[in-house]
């Protein structure tokens, strides 16, 4: 979130404290993302990734809850909203 200025205001020296805090606690994508910003300096493949990476817990929770609510033949959401 810091990283990124999404809902807070964007703050690199916070950013890199919490992903290499997250990294020494066994993370393996804050790790990742850490040695890209600092291997090549390409802030935007790192993020790109990390967006990746959050859209995909996204649909993994959403699958989750879906199946908690015995909905196995449900609607997508996306089909949903166009709907």
């Amino acid at each position: 979130m810091y990283l990124c200025g999404k809902e807070v205001e964007r703050d690199y020296e916070k950013a890199i404290a919490y992903l290499t805090s997250a990294a020494e606690h066994g993370n393996i994508y804050a790790r990742q993302l850490l040695h890209s910003m600092k291997s090549n300096r390409n802030w935007s493949a790192a993020l790109g990734s990390l967006r990746l990476l959050q859209h995909l817990t996204r649909l993994l929770q959403n699958r989750l809850e879906d199946d908690k609510k015995g909905r196995n033949g449900a609607i997508d959401r996306k089909l949903k909203r166009k709907n």
